[in-house]
């Protein structure tokens, strides 16, 4: 009696891809959605998904106990035996002795079984579409590279720090920032508003002093935290106010950022760089490619491990911002580069050179301005952009200025950024650092089109759904 009540006890809770796994024969319970139901004079078969896994665990059940109205997508708890199967696609199934229909799914209802819905109308339903086969699988793959990057940095003796979210700084230096105003903001008090130190207009019934945004980058903050511990990353939520409503935009992303000090060579970085996504690469190979092959089934697409195997083989392509530019030229069919690469120049980088590209040492003009000089070229800045096939830039990053008066000159008296002069003169060692879309990641590893459906609730101009 006391083994039934224990075994009872520590499968009730299991999911189905513990169950799957773990095959504990015996009492068993689960909670989830029904995927598929065939109903016989006798018998009933469901197949009961929880998210755990793409795979299912199927049900068999008196059809006289199986609550009417139980349909696709319907939420059970059912209770019963877990035993060895008979059926050859299947090794255990679950006997049940009683089926509670939690929550019937009530018509009409989008998502209807046994069809195929494209991604752009599965995008449309954020409140069903976590049942489905693809973005279900998404979301795992997603949650598998979140935790193997924070494993990643881990094992390499990174500290991991929470940078804010609420910024006084716009660290890309591009505008295109979402400014924090408070419903209560008393605009009609102050209607000519004040000016702060950096000559922006607010109104004085602002929440802050001063003019604050949601952060684009936490790289400066992280360059603060060097000064004290030498190996840091943050994996934090940011903001852009981008006009652009592609396949590979959002206003709100998810950004991975890495900062060393005692750092000195733009290649030491590159290693990390490209470190890192190989193991990432290597940890969907070894444990991810079911999910894999799921999302290309969904999606119709093909399936990405071999595409991910080549990836391994040979080392990321090394070349400066000029010889790109060389490269580029011998297509005819491409616009000249200016100061910076489009999109076009990117792909074809990569298709050129067979793989990821690093192009380092960029001119000074086209890089933020903390980005440090290089030695042999003044007009250069020993800055990196990773591009990957199918995407364009991956990461973007480089080593910081570290000569104060380069710095002082490009900041050109903001009073915003004196901190950021001032710890130059504190004991501050030299740092480099970079940052990787974490959405961009997973559209190229994965192979998704549409960089929205990358996240479990995109946002972009004009689109806010919930």
């Amino acid at each position: 009696m006391l083994r039934t009540f224990i075994r009872s006890y520590s499968t009730k809770n299991l999911s189905i891809s513990q169950i799957l796994a773990e095959k504990p024969l015996g009492p068993c319970s689960v909670n989830g959605w029904v995927r598929n139901s065939r109903k016989q004079k006798d018998f009933s078969f469901l197949d009961v998904i929880d998210g755990s896994t793409g795979r299912h665990l199927q049900v068999v059940v008196l059809s006289c106990k199986l609550p009417s109205e139980t349909k696709h997508h319907s939420a059970i708890s059912v209770c019963g035996e877990l035993k060895k199967s008979g059926h050859p696609g299947q090794e255990i199934e679950l006997i049940a002795k009683n089926v509670e229909l939690v929550n019937k799914c009530q018509e009409p209802y989008p998502i209807q079984a046994k069809k195929h819905f494209s991604q752009n109308f599965v995008r449309q339903h954020p409140t069903y579409k976590f049942k489905t086969n693809g973005t279900a699988s998404l979301m795992r793959l997603r949650n598998h590279l979140y935790q193997s990057i924070n494993q990643y940095f881990q094992d390499q003796g990174f500290l991991h720090v929470h940078t804010p979210v609420l910024t006084s700084n716009d660290c890309e230096g591009g505008g295109q920032v979402f400014k924090i105003t408070t419903s209560t903001a008393n605009v009609a008090s102050n209607p000519t508003g004040l000016e702060s130190s950096t000559g922006e207009r607010f109104q004085s019934g602002e929440y802050f002093d001063k003019p604050v945004y949601l952060t684009v980058s936490g790289q400066l903050h992280l360059e603060a935290v060097t000064n004290g511990v030498a190996k840091v990353y943050t994996f934090n939520p940011a903001f852009r106010a981008e006009k652009g409503r592609t396949r590979r935009h959002l206003s709100e992303f998810w950004m991975l950022e890495a900062e060393v000090a005692f750092i000195q060579d733009i290649h030491q970085l590159l290693d990390i760089m490209e470190d890192l996504v190989k193991h990432l690469i290597k940890s969907l190979l070894s444990s991810q490619v079911d999910d894999l092959k799921a999302y290309a089934r969904a999606a119709k697409i093909s399936d990405r491990s071999e595409v991910l195997e080549s990836i391994l083989e040979n080392r990321f392509k090394r070349i400066t911002f000029s010889e790109a530019c060389d490269l580029i030229k011998t297509n005819e069919a491409l616009n000249p580069v200016l100061e910076d690469f489009n999109r076009e120049h990117e792909l074809f980088l990569c298709e050129k050179l067979g793989g990821p590209v690093f192009v380092y040492n960029w001119p000074k003009v086209a890089k933020p301005f903390y980005m440090r000089q290089c030695e042999e070229d003044g007009d250069l800045v020993s800055s990196v952009d990773l591009l990957v096939p199918g995407v364009g830039e991956l990461c973007g990053g480089g080593l910081r200025e570290f000569n104060y008066s380069e710095l002082e000159d490009r900041i050109g008296g903001s009073v915003e950024l004196e901190w950021y002069l001032d710890i130059r003169q504190k004991g501050s060692a030299p740092t480099g650092g970079f940052g990787l879309g974490f959405e961009r990641l997973i559209q190229w590893l994965v192979g998704v089109e549409n960089i929205k459906d990358t996240i479990p609730f995109y946002r972009s101009s004009h689109e806010c759904q919930l």
